[in-house]
């Protein structure tokens, strides 16, 4: 079984986009995007999908939607999610 974590900072991104799109949108918006991080979360576990590389070596990207993505790294039967990024962003990754 394949082991998801979590990385800090990616937790605080992720609960600051949960907020936002509650604050902005309301209930229905926040829970399908939390819907969204899920069967993602499943198919990065499958490994049945192959994701483009991110700009950093060793990481992939998952978009999540047009707003937002996963940057993640697999390493043995773990797979770390790095961060959750803005796609308008200027950014690392």
């Amino acid at each position: 079984m394949i082991e998801i974590i979590w990385a800090h900072e990616a937790k605080i991104q992720y609960f600051k986009v949960i907020g936002f799109l509650f604050d902005q949108w309301g209930e229905l918006v926040a829970l399908d995007f939390e819907e969204k991080i899920k069967k993602m979360e499943v198919l990065i576990s499958t490994g049945t999908i192959k994701f483009p590389y991110s700009k950093i070596l060793g990481y992939e990207k998952c978009v999540i939607d047009e707003y937002n993505s996963l940057i993640f790294n697999r390493k043995n039967n773990k797979i770390r999610i790095i961060a959750l990024i803005d796609n308008r962003s200027d950014h690392q990754y």
